[in-house]
């Protein structure tokens, strides 16, 4: 699995940092994803608090793929709004407030974390508000193709979902397509899950994965959970979404775990891939480490030296957002050997598209073949994204 299959959850990530900043940090870092739990300290925050944050995430160039709607205090053990009878309009006023920022950011699921059981109020009474906030919640999120997630949670006797059978219980009972499963893997292994058994008999309901290690809920490797075979089993029943990082992490660079898995690096004082005729440090490379590309033409350079050097960071983070997989794996039998731009219509610095035709030449288990593709590429918020090409003969 490579970086862009990741997204980053950044209300428990990179929390030396100041929030707003923290989605810039995680594409710095090579993300083309972000997740957050509710940002804000009202259920309906002022357009002032949630234009600053759409422009932190867009500015940044990644995609918010999941947000969670309001859950109450956490750091007072509160756990969602969802099922309490006391705090419905809250939760409903909430909707159209996440969905509103979804839609803007490119989220496909929202979590709505169920909420603790209350003395007095009877469960019957709880998982009747729930069901009715979860239609209403569902229909907001199926208006912009995202679903609304339903998230087993370890460490609160009080909160009454904590396998996965307890959250498809709700899912079947509420009977939407648009509410789905959210696995943690980390709040399912310290509740006691078979987390194989039940990746195999609830996979259909699953709509988004989180990850951390047990004991501990540090980075993956830090404890003993066998968080790779997991993920190999979600791959195995056809799972292709996102996989969030949501873990504790106190070290400088949160992800190292990740690296070993990297390319090496290009030599810096060797030629570019792109054969524009400078060495790599001073042609491409500050491109694919994140520096914003000048014209569409130095974009499309700088993806064919990612695909040259394997740089799938980089090929992610510079392709929109609407057009962009969520996972993108080379071919490590192809060795791409030389780049001829064809011609180039605008993408220059002031421009807003542009289109770069370009043949690139490689070589593929001893065979020698080409690409010839009509790119077409857009600059929103002082970045070039590629949006798609065209394939020609």
């Amino acid at each position: 699995m490579s970086l862009h299959s990741y997204t980053v959850n950044c209300s428990i990530l990179l929390t030396h940092l100041p929030l707003l900043q923290r989605p810039q940090a995680a594409r710095d870092a090579g993300f083309s994803a972000v997740e957050f739990w509710w940002p804000f300290d009202a259920a309906v925050p002022s357009d002032r608090d949630v234009d600053e944050f759409v422009r932190a995430v867009s500015g940044a160039g990644v995609t918010l793929s999941h947000l969670n709607f309001a859950a109450g205090n956490l750091a007072a053990g509160e756990r969602g709004l969802l099922s309490d009878p006391n705090r419905a309009a809250e939760f409903r006023d909430n909707i159209d407030v996440v969905v509103g920022i979804g839609e803007q950011l490119g989220a496909s699921g929202f979590n709505a974390l169920y909420g603790n059981r209350i003395d007095g109020v009877p469960p019957a009474e709880h998982d009747a508000v729930a069901a009715e906030n979860l239609q209403l919640a569902a229909h907001a999120a199926a208006r912009i193709g995202a679903s609304v997630l339903l998230e087993p949670v370890s460490g609160f006797a009080a909160y009454p979902l904590k396998l996965a059978s307890d959250a498809v219980a709700v899912i079947e009972r509420v009977g939407s397509p648009h509410v789905g499963l959210l696995a943690d893997l980390y709040h399912l292994a310290v509740n006691g899950e078979d987390i194989p058994a039940a990746l195999t008999r609830f996979g259909k309901y699953i709509r988004h994965v989180q990850i951390a290690d047990a004991p501990g809920r540090g980075a993956p490797g830090t404890g003993e959970m066998p968080l790779q075979q997991y993920l190999s089993q979600l791959t195995g029943i056809g799972y292709d979404g996102y996989v969030s990082l949501e873990y504790v992490s106190s070290a400088a660079d949160p992800f190292s775990w990740l690296r070993p898995n990297r390319n090496p690096p290009y030599p810096a004082n060797k030629l570019c891939p792109c054969r524009h005729g400078e060495p790599y440090a001073n042609c491409c490379s500050p491109i694919i480490h994140g520096a914003p590309a000048p014209t569409a033409l130095q974009l499309m350079r700088s993806r064919y030296t990612a695909f040259a050097v394997g740089a799938t960071d980089h090929l992610l983070s510079s392709w929109h957002p609407s057009t962009r997989p969520s996972r993108l794996e080379l071919d490590p039998q192809q060795t791409w050997r030389r780049l001829d731009i064809v011609r180039t219509i605008k993408g220059g610095p002031f421009d807003t598209d542009g289109v770069v035709e370009f043949r690139a030449h490689y070589r593929h288990l001893g065979h020698r073949d080409s690409l010839h593709e009509v790119s077409r590429f857009v600059r929103e918020q002082g970045r070039w994204f590629y949006v798609d090409g065209q394939i020609l003969p």
